[in-house]
């Protein structure tokens, strides 16, 4: 029996010194969200995990699924993209690339 979990949650932060918008959160390269509302630079951004949805329309849970990774796709002013790739274990983040 797996244990029980609550909902989880994401938690995005924008180091740099331009604000995201028009963000694509991917986590485990199954389940996506999009996102209108910005990330200003500085500010941090929460996102529950079963907001997360897979293209058969399954949700993301934790209870059945471990979170190994995560790629944010944003655009910045200027039309400029960033990308950014995130592994996990243990739900800790051990890998970040840019």
């Amino acid at each position: 029996e797996r244990p029980k979990y609550e909902f989880g949650d994401l938690i995005v932060k924008n180091l740099e010194d331009e604000d995201w918008t028009h963000l694509n959160i991917q986590v485990n390269k199954s389940y996506q969200i999009y996102d209108d509302e910005s990330i200003p630079a500085g500010t941090t951004k929460t996102f529950k995990l079963d907001r997360f949805v897979s293209r058969a329309g399954s949700r993301f849970q934790l209870q059945y699924n471990e979170l190994k990774s995560a790629r944010i796709y944003a655009r910045r002013p200027g039309g400029k993209r960033a990308t950014y790739y995130c592994e996990f274990k243990d739900g800790e983040p051990v890998e970040v690339e840019r």
